[in-house]
């Protein structure tokens, strides 16, 4: 069965991140892999890599709505677990790379409890404060990176590798 690694993160930056480092993987692996994208975004992650399921999920807090957090909440979680759980038997998982932001916490979260190994990177766009993502993802995934150098005082464990 092939080998299949979940990217997971937002529009914006976040995605442009998600299409550098998935560049720079395949011309880096020895073996045949392919992807299942998790984002919030409708737009395709616009790459030579094998995807073969974009699945979107709706952010799990409302930014502009405390109130929408708290009807949508419940039911967005039980979602997502249950359409986790399926991919998670559906595929032959070895990984999961997460940009952020908190469409991404879940599905990173879920899989890594799974066993599936996880990686996650702080924003290249934060130089001097976490991103909330970012002190989520620090705490529990297996490699973290950050792409600025100062940002190891934040993240004193976590791997440093410059921008993708």
């Amino acid at each position: 069965m092939t080998k299949t690694i979940v990217l997971t993160y937002g529009a914006g930056g976040h995605q442009e991140q998600m299409r550098r480092l998935v560049s720079l993987l395949d011309n880096k692996l020895t073996e045949e892999v392919q992807y299942v994208v998790i984002t919030d975004t409708a737009k395709q992650l616009n790459t030579q890599a094998e995807v073969v399921e974009y699945i979107k999920f709706r952010e799990l807090r409302d930014k502009q709505s405390n109130l929408t957090t708290l009807i949508f909440l419940l039911p967005t979680v039980i979602k997502q677990i249950i359409r986790i759980v399926k991919m998670y038997k559906q595929y032959n998982l070895v990984g999961v790379i997460s940009t952020g932001p908190g469409v991404s916490l879940l599905p990173t979260l879920i899989l890594r409890l799974l066993g599936v190994k996880t990686v996650g990177f702080e924003s290249w766009s934060r130089f001097t404060e976490p991103s909330l993502s970012g002190r989520f993802f620090y705490k529990f995934v297996n490699l973290f990176y950050v792409q600025n150098k100062s940002m190891i005082k934040r993240y004193k464990s976590a791997n440093y590798k410059g921008r993708l």
